[in-house]
């Protein structure tokens, strides 16, 4: 099972799944919703630190896992906030498994 995960991740499909909930960078996004079946779910809250007060972060809406789409996209890692002392960062690049459908 694990030799098939590995080998399908990365090969050419007329279809992929999203194993990672992610989200395409703007100037991405048209052309990986383009017949695509998808949900989404909310990324947002609080950065804490000892440093720093209480921050509120950026409100994302990632794809989740399991999102089928025709084309990849690189995803980012995206600020989403600022302290005094650094950028808060949320991750968002994607792993998919190429799928024949």
């Amino acid at each position: 099972y694990a030799s098939f995960v590995k080998e399908s991740i990365g090969q050419q499909k007329n279809s992929y799944m999203l194993l990672t909930s992610s989200l395409p960078k703007p100037e991405e996004m048209a052309s990986a919703l383009e017949d695509a079946y998808y949900n989404l779910i909310r990324r947002g809250g609080l950065s804490w630190s000892p440093y720093a007060d209480t921050l509120k972060k950026q409100t994302q809406y990632y794809l989740v896992s399991g999102s089928m789409l025709k084309h990849t996209f690189d995803g980012d890692v995206f600020i989403v906030g600022k302290n005094e002392r650094h950028d808060i960062y949320r991750y968002a690049r994607p792993i998919f498994l190429g799928v024949d459908l």
